[in-house]
């Protein structure tokens, strides 16, 4: 990982702008073999697996140019007015990417408790069980709420040239998570400070994406901080790491805001995820499934994640039984799954 913004950007947005040209030059013989292996790997080639992703490939790379140039066109601009921008870009930018996977991938997104985000200023405790949920709480709480949220995010994503450019300018931090420097907690103390009726601060307090195996691993080797009698009861998200969620709630006077989501796990992972997920699948995509809770409480030391987490947990079980009742995955396609997605939202156990 190069450290020093302007080499590491140097190094990732031509490579970003050669991609998309090779990419686009290529197209034609890509397809062919993209199209040859789908009719080879998948029973009579309806799911495009392979055409599915290279297309999202070339979306995506598009998506990162534009915003890059966008972003870059933003430098003469005053500070606060170059804030208000980039937070709109960085919208678009996310809104642009879930959009191509609602499209090519045939997602359907339907989101409940909305009404849970406002007023802020918001602590959101956010799962993470892929490469591509982060691009929910920009569309979700930004775009549909109007919250300008403020991120912690692993320094990895700063090889996306858009990330980095947008993340950097904005009040965010991206800190290294094998690092135990105190002056991780420090940064992410500062960022929560001063949140206004428009603000909200984001933390994926698992650390890490979800995965059975390491909830097994969790279960197995229970860590100090997280509680024993919590980790293991539970059975879809991972033990807290404590440590920037109550360095943030050491100083923000805000509301904690649960954001659940069931549907996206392990996507975007490798080839291999979107053949096993789309392979049987050849007419219906799988169903994504949010909800947001809001809960006021804020019990100090690490107990006060454990009624979050297994919060979390919980509803991730009720919008699992969503997900798999007949009717909505019978329904029409519209983008929410209108009247039967509501109702099975409604009559499940623990909905509210």
């Amino acid at each position: 990982m190069l450290t020093n913004p302007i080499t590491r950007r140097l190094v990732t947005i031509p490579a970003v702008f050669a991609l998309l040209v090779v990419l686009s030059a290529l197209s034609p013989l890509l397809v062919l073999v993209g199209g040859t292996l789908d009719v080879v790997r998948v029973p009579r080639g309806k799911s495009w697996v392979t055409l599915r992703a290279l297309a999202f490939l070339w979306v995506y790379l598009v998506g990162e140019v534009w915003a890059v140039a966008a972003l870059l066109a933003t430098a003469p601009l005053p500070g606060g007015r170059k804030t208000d921008v980039i937070f709109h870009l960085q919208e678009r930018w996310a809104s642009w990417n879930l959009r191509a996977l609602e499209i090519l991938f045939a997602l359907e997104i339907s989101v409940e408790g909305e009404d849970a985000l406002l007023p802020g200023p918001v602590v959101v405790l956010s799962r993470h069980a892929s490469m591509v949920d982060t691009l929910l709480p920009a569309t979700i709480i930004t775009r549909r709420a109007g919250l300008k949220l403020r991120y912690v995010l692993k320094n990895e994503l700063l090889v996306d040239p858009a990330l980095d450019l947008a993340g950097n300018r904005l009040p965010n931090v991206f800190i290294d998570r094998t690092s135990g420097d105190s002056s991780v907690r420090n940064a992410i103390r500062e960022l929560a400070r001063d949140l206004g009726p428009e603000d909200g601060i984001l933390i994926y307090p698992e650390g890490t994406r979800f995965t059975e195996s390491k909830l097994k691993r969790a279960q197995r080797h229970p860590d100090q901080d997280a509680p024993a009698e919590v980790t293991a009861g539970l059975r879809r998200v991972l033990p807290p790491r404590p440590g920037g969620t109550l360095a943030i709630l050491e100083v923000a006077d805000a509301d904690v805001v649960v954001l659940a989501h069931q549907g996206l796990e392990g996507f975007g992972d490798g080839a291999r995820d979107l053949g096993r997920r789309f392979g049987r699948l050849p007419d219906l995509g799988p169903d994504v499934a949010c909800e947001a809770h809001r809960d006021p409480s804020r019990e100090g030391g690490t107990c006060c994640l454990a009624v979050p987490t297994v919060e979390r947990d919980r509803r991730l079980g009720h919008l699992q039984g969503v997900l798999m009742t007949p009717d909505t995955r019978a329904g029409s396609r519209s983008r929410h799954n209108g009247r039967a997605r509501r109702a099975a939202y409604e009559a499940a156990p623990g909905s509210r």
